[in-house]
């Protein structure tokens, strides 16, 4: 057996973890190219972020599925992801012929507040989490030979989400302080 966080984890969630962290590697440079990004990747195992921009301070999150598209009709993420305007999430999933989708969604707080909440326990963490369920409706497929253009939103020098990206980058408590500010904030 593994462990993460102190937390044993099985065989399943070790391979699901670790192609996570190889899609991760894969996908990089074409993240990168296709949203104009000079991409970093996060320091931490588990972050709430697999990738940052620095320049635009953009947030990437990947999900890296082993399963069709359509097995679901939502995507999943934790409520605890969504920052602000430059939160970006993309889903692969299978497609057949070992070929991959990719799909994104940025975050939009009007759009998101209309999405359904559930939480989801997720034993690698050892913990409940508050998840948004995402109609892939929603989600624009990314073509690879494509230059996609985020909506970049400035942050203010002192504005909260500021001081939470540079936790994210330098603080390694950076999951429980961002899980404990946004259940604070759902629970207002």
């Amino acid at each position: 057996m593994n462990y993460i966080n102190d937390r044993q984890i099985n065989t399943h969630q070790q391979t699901a973890l670790s192609y996570g962290a190889q899609q991760e590697t894969l996908l990089k440079p074409v993240i990168s190219k296709i949203f104009n990004l000079k991409l970093h990747k996060t320091k931490f195992k588990l972050s709430k972020f697999d990738f940052y921009d620095t320049q635009q301070k953009f947030l990437i999150e990947l999900k890296a599925y082993r399963y069709s598209y359509n097995k679901y009709n939502t995507e999943v993420i934790g409520v605890v992801k969504a920052l602000n305007q430059n939160s970006v999430f993309i889903f692969q999933h299978e497609e057949g012929n070992n070929k991959k989708g990719l799909y994104y969604i940025q975050y939009d707080k009007p759009l998101f507040d209309t999405f359904n909440k559930r939480a989801i326990y997720t034993p690698e963490r050892g913990t409940s989490e508050l998840c948004y369920d995402i109609p892939k409706q929603y989600l624009t497929k990314i073509y690879v030979n494509n230059i996609y253009h985020l909506n970049y939103e400035p942050l203010h020098q002192q504005s909260n989400e500021n001081h939470i990206m540079n936790d994210m980058l330098n603080y390694n408590n950076y999951n429980s302080k961002m899980r404990q500010l946004k259940e604070l904030k759902e629970l207002q």
